[in-house]
């Protein structure tokens, strides 16, 4: 990964990571769900996330209020302790 902000010949560059939410639980027989949590695999997927952005020099995240965004964000926020 790479810095939030740099300088570079003069000018300040801003990095910023767009990441969609890791795989959510969904009912059986494909019948939707409002806002499900995340599967057993998300939470794994969530977790790999975490860990891919532990050393990034990270100042701002934003996440949407559904549980499965919030979910995948919640490894990173530990990280940063927020």
């Amino acid at each position: 990964m790479s810095q939030c902000f740099a300088l570079e010949a003069g000018f300040l560059v801003l990095t910023l990571d767009l990441v969609r939410h890791a795989e959510p639980e969904w009912a059986p027989e494909g019948i939707g769900v409002a806002d499900p949590s995340l599967s057993e695999l998300g939470q794994a997927q969530a977790d790999r996330l975490g860990n891919t952005y532990a050393d990034d020099r990270i100042t701002h995240f934003y996440c949407s209020p559904l549980a499965r965004a919030r979910e995948s964000a919640s490894p990173i926020a530990k990280r940063l302790g927020r």
